[in-house]
């Protein structure tokens, strides 16, 4: 018993750990980003079903990104919307 009590404290222990270098990295700053020719082209896929309402809130949000607009491109995918 105390050697099955010593492992499962020992997974926890490590996983608690794990989780925290996680955190820590999360938030530790990003390098800087790339200059804008350097920036690869990129291509947003937002599948939606029956999204009317939806999607002009989304696709107004998405216009918002930061990345140069010559390079991004942004595809809404219907498939049997009734809306």
């Amino acid at each position: 018993v105390d050697l099955v009590s010593a492992i499962l404290v020992a997974a926890v222990v490590a996983l608690a750990v794990r989780r925290a270098a996680f955190v820590v990295a999360a938030l530790l700053r990003p390098g800087p980003l790339p200059l804008p020719g350097e920036l690869p082209a990129v291509t947003v896929l937002v599948p939606a079903r029956d999204e009317a309402a939806a999607a002009p809130r989304l696709l107004e949000a998405l216009s918002r990104l930061a990345y140069p607009s010559d390079k991004l491109s942004i595809v809404l995918i219907s498939d049997g919307s009734t809306d």
